[in-house]
């Protein structure tokens, strides 16, 4: 990982509180850390993913193996699979050539490095192979009315399926650090005209976005966006409904000091507990720890120990993410 970069708290979106079966919710955007340890790796490359029309592939089987093979031309390019295959590799290139925490190292430098038998100019691999693929329009029939008659008419949608492996594989010693196999699926909608239907890649292009995405998660840091609910109120009293007002407007120090004066004179569990997670929306989860564990050695209440492991959770979650970024 590039070093010099800090930890990035919870973030909280003012203004955007919502109601969800009429408890009000903070959403908070969290920085995580990637999914993957890639023991400190700093260079990655990716290799062209490929074709074949082979079946499912081993997981505990490197899809590296001689790394200058996946430099060959793929094995057919009909139906839309070269395209398909193109844009996983150069999404994924895209997304790590922009990255603040891993350096991209091209396929060609690779390959020049390889047919020149030298080490590669890389810490780790990231490559796939595209197996089973199909594509096809189907035709089916809707029963329509028209001038009291039940008519049939045809509708054509394209369905594009196959199954994805991709590898990260340490280049020093041509280990696999994560193997994945997933089936892909999806249809387009449904129309009359076959002749306007989309073409393959353009039919399943926002899964492969999903794909690009997922992988991205596991080898470098992320963001997503978190809600948090707060206990609704039962006792129906004005100043809880006044502090869950302040929320709904963003004005989260206001709130959490009414709660936590409403918990301490009153000994609500509603506005302990709302206290506690305003903090961990704020991303002050020590002391969020520390309130919700005193909660639940009070009262025991199962809401309580279910936040508590969630607070938990972004404890280990943000001490992971700077050991990364320490690297």
């Amino acid at each position: 990982m590039k070093k010099g970069l800090s930890f990035i708290a919870a973030v909280l979106i003012l203004g955007t509180s919502v109601f969800t079966s009429c408890s009000t919710t903070i959403h908070t955007t969290i920085e995580r850390p990637a999914e993957l340890d890639l023991n400190g790796a700093e260079t990655i490359a990716v290799l062209p993913f490929q074709i074949t029309e082979k079946g499912n592939l081993a997981q505990n089987v490197t899809i590296i193996g001689d790394v200058i093979t996946f430099f060959n031309e793929l094995e057919y390019k009909s139906n839309g699979a070269y395209d398909i295959a193109d844009y996983l590799t150069h999404q994924l290139e895209q997304g790590i050539a922009d990255s603040d925490y891993l350096s991209l190292v091209y396929s060609d430098a690779v390959k020049s490095a390889l047919n020149n038998a030298k080490k590669a100019p890389c810490d780790v691999y990231l490559t796939g192979i595209i197996s089973s693929y199909n594509t096809e329009i189907v035709k089916t029939m809707h029963t329509v009315k028209e001038n009291g008659e039940s008519l049939k008419i045809p509708y054509y949608y394209r369905e594009v399926g196959f199954t994805l492996t991709y590898q990260i594989v340490d280049s020093a010693t041509n280990r696999i650090i994560t193997s994945k196999t997933e089936d892909v699926y999806k249809n387009s909608d449904e129309i009359e005209d076959p002749e306007e239907l989309p073409d393959a890649y353009q039919t399943i292009k926002p899964t492969l976005n999903e794909i690009v995405y997922n992988i991205m998660k596991k080898i470098q840091p992320y963001t997503e966006t978190k809600s948090i609910s707060l206990l609704k109120d039962k006792t129906k009293d004005p100043d809880m409904k006044a502090a869950d007002k302040y929320v709904k407007n963003g004005l989260l120090d206001y709130a959490r000091k009414l709660y936590l004066d409403i918990y301490e004179t009153r000994g609500y569990f509603e506005a302990g507990y709302n206290a506690a997670v305003i903090l961990e929306a704020q991303g002050n989860f020590k002391e969020a720890y520390e309130e919700m564990n005193d909660l639940v050695q009070k009262y025991h209440d199962s809401r309580a120990i279910s936040a508590l492991k969630d607070i938990q959770y972004e404890i280990d979650s943000k001490n992971t993410l700077q050991k990364q970024l320490d690297r």
